[in-house]
């Protein structure tokens, strides 16, 4: 698997003419798979595949949790996310195509709307501005290569997960 990011060399032209290199993130077709059945394929940077399968599949609300799934594979190459799941899910015929950037697809109903996420926790705004800082540490994706998203999941005092990817759907998914 690669680290998100691909080194390349290139001539800049400018003030700063002449030779430079640096990483550039990277984008690749990743195809999730449902029980043995080609699902969508997703373009996205090829990190935390697991991740990004499971979360599509819940938010597209194919999968209600942890506990529906057996078992998650991800190929050799990262370029296949293989879900299976302890029951077998019903997915929707109909495939919306979304007007993101690259045109990506959701089966849900957006007329059916979506439960709001209920939740106590509160965070002071100087301190939601401290937590947004702990998103792109130096060794970050964003920190090597810059033009990703990134998304994170706090309990207010810390960072207790984070997303990086060139879409920033892939990010919260």
């Amino acid at each position: 698997m690669s680290g998100g990011a691909v080194r390349l060399d290139w001539r800049e032209i400018g003030s700063k003419a002449g030779r430079a290199s640096g990483e550039v993130v990277e984008e690749a077709f990743v195809t999730l798979y449902l029980n043995g059945h080609e699902l969508v394929t997703i373009m996205a940077t090829p990190l935390q595949l697991d991740a990004l399968g499971l979360g599509f599949l819940a938010n597209e609300g194919l999968i209600m949790g942890m506990d529906a799934v057996d078992h998650v594979h991800i190929s050799q190459e990262s370029c296949c996310v293989d879900v299976w799941t302890r029951h077998a899910v019903v997915v929707p015929e109909r495939r919306v195509i979304t007007s993101g950037c690259g045109g990506g697809v959701t089966f849900i109903d957006q007329r059916l709307g979506i439960d709001p996420l209920e939740m106590d926790l509160q965070i002071d705004s100087g301190r939601l501005h401290e937590v947004f800082n702990l998103l792109q540490q130096k060794d970050s994706l964003y920190a090597r290569a810059r033009g990703v998203h990134t998304a994170g999941v706090t309990d207010g005092e810390q960072i207790l997960a984070v997303a990086e990817d060139v879409g920033r759907h892939n990010t919260v998914d």
